[in-house]
């Protein structure tokens, strides 16, 4: 088991490999959306991150709140997987 203070980031037992793929600060302002440049700028980043062989597990960060972010990351195939620090930020996967 792998042990540190960042694990309570995700569940370590449940990944597959050494590694994981991470997306946080990840924002568009208001006046930009409905533009495509969030969508574009997604596909890019899960794109980079599927270069690594040793990766195959995806987290990314969204504060208590953002609805908006969240219905996004799941319209892009993530599921909430749990809240961290007393449910201020919520952590999806795929």
């Amino acid at each position: 088991m792998h042990t540190n203070d960042f694990a309570t980031f995700f569940d370590l037992n449940s990944v597959r490999k050494d590694n994981v793929g991470c997306l946080s600060q990840f924002y568009i302002k208001d006046n930009y959306r409905q533009y495509g440049i969030g969508s574009v700028l997604f596909n890019m980043s899960i794109e980079w991150l599927r270069q690594f062989k040793d990766v195959e597990d995806y987290f990314i960060y969204v504060s208590n709140g953002n609805a908006d972010a969240l219905e996004f990351y799941t319209r892009k195939g993530f599921a909430v997987s749990h809240d961290i620090l007393d449910g201020f930020i919520i952590v999806l996967r795929k």
